[in-house]
C-alpha cells in the first residue's frame, strides 16, 4: 500500500532566543534581532525547495488520529511530479490516520554547513490519501 501526498510547499524558520537573568534572578527569554541567517518568516525560492526535496529521500510524516492524538514517523519517500509517495502497511497508524483525516504534514531536514548546527527544514501540509497496491 502507498500513501500519496499532493504537496504544496512553504517553509518557515523561527528567530533565535537568548536567556538572561533579571535582578531578581528570574530567567527571562528575549528574542534576538533577526539576521540574514535567521528570520521570523521566510519563503525560499520554489525551485530551490523542489530541488532539495528531489535530492533527498527521508522525511518526518505527521498525522492526527480521529481522537486528536498527533503521530510523527520517519519515512522514506519518492517524489513523482508534484506527488510524494510513502510506502507503509495498511494497518499502520500512518495509514489509519491518513484514511481518517485526509491530511498530513511533512518535515524534511536539510543539513547546512558547517556540520554541527541544527538542520534547516522544508515543511508543508497537504491533502493525503491511501492508495491500494
Amino acid at each position: 500500500m502507498q500513501t500519496t501526498i499532493n504537496a504544496t510547499t512553504t517553509a518557515k524558520t523561527t528567530t533565535r532566543t537568548t536567556a538572561k537573568t533579571t535582578p531578581e534572578n528570574e530567567p527571562t527569554t528575549q528574542p534576538t534581532a533577526p539576521t540574514s541567517e535567521t528570520t521570523a518568516s521566510h519563503r525560499p525560492d520554489a525551485d530551490k525547495v523542489r530541488s532539495a526535496i528531489e535530492r533527498r529521500s527521508f522525511a518526518m510524516l505527521s498525522t492526527v488520529s480521529p481522537a486528536g492524538v498527533p503521530h510523527a514517523a520517519g519515512v522514506l519517500y519518492e517524489l513523482v511530479g508534484s506527488t510524494l509517495y510513502v510506502n507503509t502497511l495498511r494497518p499502520s497508524r500512518k495509514a489509519r490516520n491518513v484514511e481518517a483525516s485526509g491530511r498530513a504534514a511533512v518535515c524534511l531536514p536539510i543539513r547546512r554547513v558547517p556540520i554541527g548546527g541544527p538542520p534547516s527544514t522544508v515543511q508543508f501540509q497537504a491533502k493525503a490519501r491511501v492508495l491500494a497496491t
